[in-house]
Parts: structure tokens; sequence; C-alpha cells
């Protein structure tokens, strides 16, 4: 059914689906063995890496290569290996939804364990291809206090404001996690200091007038550090 959240296919060295679990045919909404597996995917916006794997993967190959992606608005993990299945060669994926190990469950905001896979691969990216990226940090001053006077459902619902305050003012290639507690990250790929301190300026001014962190008599304020 839909709460599975493994879902998995066979296809053969030229992208045929020949197989499909219940689970990944429920997902895509038919029965699509036959079909290229790149055409019955790409509405779902996984990230297809079938072409360089025929030649990555070699039957019997104790390998596997995985990758991320989005499936069905769900993050997902994708693995593929090859498999060897009366002398023929077939690549067997599976896609594991990892949502909910990766996103802050009030927020909906990514968590601390994604910025640090996410930070490995873009330091790894930087090196290579000697990329610039930026990180911001952001904090609520007073927060602890504003917590003790209007409690935590006000509390919460200024940080879930916040999330989307910020997730309106960044770019789709930008990523925003919850650090812990009051305490943000913003991910900038591709982004010198100039320009990250102009986005960090049009977060704060933006966020504050969005959760009218200034409203009502509370000293709260937005800071923003790169």
């Amino acid at each position: 059914g839909s709460e599975m959240c493994i879902r998995d296919s066979i296809v053969d060295t030229d992208l045929n689906i020949l197989y499909m679990n219940a689970a990944l045919k429920e997902e895509v909404g038919r029965n699509a063995v036959g079909e290229k597996c790149f055409e019955v995917y790409k509405d779902k916006k996984v990230q297809c890496a079938h072409c360089p794997l025929k030649n990555k993967l070699a039957p019997g190959e104790n390998k596997v290569i995985e990758s991320e992606g989005v499936f069905g608005g769900k993050t997902v993990k994708i693995m593929h290996k090859a498999i060897e299945l009366h002398g023929k060669k077939y690549i067997l994926e599976i896609f594991e939804d990892i949502t909910k190990s990766i996103t802050d469950e009030l927020t909906g905001s990514f968590n601390r364990r994604k910025l640090k896979d996410d930070l490995k691969e873009e330091l790894e990216r930087a090196e290579r291809y000697n990329n610039n990226f930026s990180v911001l940090m952001i904090d609520i001053d007073w927060f602890k206090e504003y917590n003790d006077f209007y409690g935590h459902q006000k509390g919460d619902k200024l940080l879930i404001d916040l999330v989307k305050a910020i997730s309106q003012n960044i770019r789709s290639s930008d990523k925003l996690y919850r650090y812990g507690g009051e305490e943000f990250v913003v991910l900038l790929p591709e982004t010198y200091e100039e320009e990250a301190k102009e986005v960090a300026e049009k977060i704060r001014v933006k966020a504050v007038s969005y959760t009218h962190l200034r409203a009502h008599e509370t000293v709260l304020d937005l800071v923003c550090r790169l």
C-alpha cells in the first residue's frame, strides 16, 4: 500500500521495466512493465542514473550505486545493483522513502543529519570543481523568553512560520535545515560571500515582517550569521 517505504523494479540494459512491485505500481499509478523506465519516472522527478549504470555495474559485482532524488513528492534513496538471470544482465533498482529520516518533524525543513551529509557532499564538490558555497546560520534572539511567556504552542507556530518565510526567499537550489531549537541553517551552493550577505539580509527583513517578530511588544529579532 501507500504506506510501504520500499518500491523496487527490475530493468534490462535497454531500460525496459521487466518487473514492478505492488508499492511501485501504486506510486506510478499503473503497471508500467514493458515501458521505458525514464519515461515512467520522469513525472515523478526522479534523477535517473540508468544510462551510466550500464557501464558502471557488472553482473555479479557486489556493488551498489546509491543516489538521492525526489519520487512522488518524497525524498528517496535510489539504489541500483547489477544482477544476472539466466545469463542476462539486469539492473535491480530500489526506491526507499527516507523523507522522515532527513526532515524535521515540526517544521518540515531538513534536519541536522541531512545537513551533515549535504555539507560533506558540497565540500567535495567545491574541492573537485573549485566551486564556492556559503552557509547561513539563523537564530531568533530571546526565543526562550517568548516560549516561556506565550507558551510552546505559540513558539512552535513561530518556528513553522519562520521556515515558510525563509523558504519563500531562497532559491530552489538552496536548502534549509533546522539545526536545533530556534537555530536554522541555509546552504547556498555556488554563492560568494557578498551575494550570501544580501540573501541573509533579505531573509532577516522578510522573515521578521512575515512572522511579526516585533509585534505585540515582543523583543524578538532574527539574527543571520554568515
